[in-house]
């Protein structure tokens, strides 16, 4: 993926194999802990702040609002009620913002209806890494 990057710098390519990488980053399994989904959800937020013109860019979206929306209950059994609530504003704010950004993206189901999704903490079609592996919450 590097390769590529290197090769064809600013291009579709370029971005989609920088998405690509993020896998290296996920921490497979959370084991119920915030530490992780926090971490990949400012990683996805990252790269969607960093290419903003990425064809990946409303998935890395959607990725980050899908961690936040788990932290909503994950925060809630840890004790922490104000990080639960501000998960849930992340998460709906994530889901508008790809309603908003890139509506005729596959990756934003109807605004009302990712709100609801992700202020429920439901995902919707659950979490997995771009290569399909499931993601324990």
């Amino acid at each position: 993926m590097k390769e590529v990057m290197k090769k064809f710098p600013g291009t579709k390519w370029a971005e989609l194999a920088a998405f690509h990488l993020i896998d290296n980053k996920l921490c497979g399994d959370w084991q119920g802990s915030s530490k992780c989904p926090e971490k990949e959800a400012g990683t996805y937020e990252k790269y969607a702040a960093e290419h903003p013109q990425s064809p990946a860019a409303p998935e890395a979206l959607y990725d980050a609002a899908s961690r936040w929306s788990a932290l909503i209950e994950i925060y809630k059994t840890e004790n922490e009620g104000k990080k639960s609530d501000e998960s849930k504003g992340k998460a709906i704010a994530l889901a508008q913002k790809i309603a908003s950004q890139y509506p005729q993206s596959d990756w934003g189901p109807p605004p009302n209806v990712c709100c609801i999704w992700f202020s429920k903490g439901f995902q919707p079609t659950g979490i997995r890494s771009s290569r399909g592996a499931a993601i324990s919450s």
